[in-house]
């Protein structure tokens, strides 16, 4: 897995944390795994990815929307 993200995000997959040494070159198994990007004030993006075996998934989130952010109708 490969992650384009804004400063300070933590990322984890299937529930661990990714260290940001590796937020470029994740190496995970094939198939599916979960994935969570946190940042403070933010809303998290949960997601599952699906792997195949040699294939690089790159996850970006660039522009996830504030917490209190609001719709005008």
């Amino acid at each position: 897995l490969s992650f384009i993200l804004p400063e300070g995000v933590n990322v984890e997959v299937d529930g661990l944390l990714v260290p940001a040494s590796s937020i470029l070159k994740y190496q995970v198994s094939t198939g599916t795994h979960s994935v969570r990007m946190v940042k403070e004030g933010f809303l998290p993006i949960e997601s599952k990815v699906s792997v195949r075996a040699g294939q690089t998934a790159t996850i970006n989130a660039l522009g996830a929307p504030p917490k209190n952010r609001t719709t005008e109708e």
